[in-house]
């Protein structure tokens, strides 16, 4: 009995892991404001703050490469600067940071890192 147990508790847990991240995949794909949605429209965050939703907006985008991303946030303009590997990582950061409630306009300063 306790065999099966186990074996029912591992595959709940499998299930719920996979209906999580499935949900987290469908989010970021779609633009689902998660961490974002307390923000009221017209309302202007302090700078640390949005420079943190913005950080957390760009993990939720580009993953890891976001450590190579600087943020700069003054009264809703937003500053990125930095290297990414590839021009496309570029694109997805600056629409991540878009779709950030509070921003409401982007420098995209960010290079492409030379590989070699």
């Amino acid at each position: 009995m306790k065999l099966i147990g186990q074996k029912w508790f591992r595959n709940v847990s499998c299930a719920v892991f996979a209906g999580l991240l499935a949900l987290g995949v469908y989010a970021a794909e779609h633009g689902v404001a998660t961490r974002h949605a307390e923000h009221k429209p017209g309302v202007q965050l302090p700078d640390d703050k949005l420079e943190g939703l913005v950080k957390s907006a760009l993990f939720a985008s580009i993953g890891n490469e976001a450590r190579g991303v600087g943020i700069e946030a003054r009264d809703g303009f937003v500053m990125l600067y930095g290297t990414v590997r590839t021009e496309s990582t570029r694109a997805l950061a600056e629409q991540a940071v878009q779709r950030v409630s509070g921003v409401k306009s982007i420098d995209n300063a960010l290079a492409i890192r030379r590989e070699g």
